[in-house]
């Protein structure tokens, strides 16, 4: 072999080394650093022993009652944790709505369930206190929690969610949808879509196994229509047209429904809504409720369907007076709806909805701090799609 070539063979060899150097060095960096809270949800997702995710870090916020909390009052607790505030319309009241349904699932009394407000501003403690009492008035195991508005980003960071200000006067904050599990030392345990039967099902096992219980719901005394319509909290969002149809809405001959069909209303029609509500989301709404089928008895649903039908679609008022049934809100209904794919939150596609496009496809996001973490790494977000 000439020196050229020679020389040729040994630079080859340098470049080759100095790449996989940089190669290990890019590797360990992300193995170094703790995934955004979404890439954790879905990259732990297999058996085994739950991993250490992360430390919940220190805090000292007040909580609905006014009293000051911190993570080390929570130290031997285990507990699910999420990120909320009172006036959202769009993805909150499925959080909470699902936060209550694993509260009645999951009934061992050591267990904790923490939500942060995201908006302190107008969060007050009083105001934590009404919505815990709207949607779980009897849950003593529920913590509040309001931070400080100068507290919260850095808290946000190090929980590794996003938490931002948007211009939509109806939503004006975006944020996490996920549920975290955190053990008795306060670590992270696991996170969870909280849109996710798949999920759910890994959280109230893995709760389980933190605890050291089986976590199988409680059998319950067969429940009448009023109960159950009060231990679901089906008011908590019905009773604002914002967020989910007026029941007074159920005394309409037809509905409409995404994707401009029209059903007639009938037993039928509530049943599904009851037990798969994905399917017939009325129109100008966005897919918020969660599913309740295994939350009643069968002869249970059947009371709850006749008791919406003909009891609640028109209440009587205080002459005994049927009320008149209110019109169905308009919500922009035409606007098409997507899935943010770094936070799972579903958005409505309007001309101002950010947005990029990948190898042909258009993807949408809640805010531009979902749309620039997409755009930076896009195949973090895409495995397996």
């Amino acid at each position: 072999m000439n020196r050229r070539k020679l020389a040729t063979v040994l630079l080859l060899i340098v470049v080759s080394a100095a790449a996989t150097a940089a190669a290990v060095l890019v590797v360990w960096q992300r193995l170094d650093a703790p995934p955004s809270a979404e890439r954790a949800a879905y990259t732990h997702q297999q058996g085994g022993e739950l991993p250490i995710l992360w430390p919940v870090p220190e805090f000292a916020f007040v909580d609905h009652d006014g009293d000051a909390k911190t993570r080390e009052s929570l130290l031997g607790h285990v507990w699910v944790a999420d990120f909320i505030f009172t006036t959202c319309t769009s993805v909150c009241p499925t959080i909470t709505a699902t936060l209550v349904l694993l509260q009645r699932q999951l009934s061992d009394p050591r267990l904790r369930f923490v939500s942060y407000s995201v908006d302190p501003a107008n969060d007050t403690v009083q105001t934590l206190k009404q919505y815990a009492t709207n949607w779980n008035a009897t849950e003593s195991r529920w913590l509040l929690l309001r931070p400080e508005p100068a507290q919260l980003h850095a808290f946000a960071d190090a929980m590794h969610v996003a938490v931002e200000s948007v211009d939509d006067p109806d939503n004006p904050i975006t944020h996490t949808s996920m549920f975290f599990l955190v053990d008795e030392r306060g670590d992270v345990r696991g996170v969870y879509d909280s849109s996710d039967d798949g999920a759910l099902r890994r959280l109230r096992r893995d709760a389980g196994e933190l605890l050291g219980t089986e976590t199988n719901s409680p059998e319950r005394a067969e429940r009448d229509p009023a109960q159950l319509l009060q231990e679901l909290s089906c008011q908590a969002c019905h009773a604002n047209p914002q967020v989910a149809p007026p029941f007074t809405m159920l005394a309409s001959a037809t509905r409409d429904i995404e994707g401009g069909t029209a059903v007639k209303v009938d037993a039928e029609y509530v049943r599904q809504s009851i037990l798969s509500p994905g399917s017939v989301v009325a129109r100008g709404y966005l897919k918020l409720m969660p599913s309740y089928a295994g939350q009643m008895s069968d002869a249970e649903l059947d009371r709850l369907v006749d008791h919406l039908l003909h009891t609640a679609a028109s209440p009587p008022d205080a002459t005994g007076t049927a009320n008149e049934v209110r019109p169905e809100p308009t919500l922009e209904s035409a606007a098409e709806l997507e899935v943010d794919p770094v936070c799972s939150m579903q958005v409505r596609v309007t001309d101002a909805t950010p947005s990029a496009k990948h190898e042909g496809k258009d993807y949408y996001f809640c805010s531009k701090t979902c749309l620039d973490r997409f755009e930076n790494n896009p195949s973090e977000f895409l495995d397996g799609n």
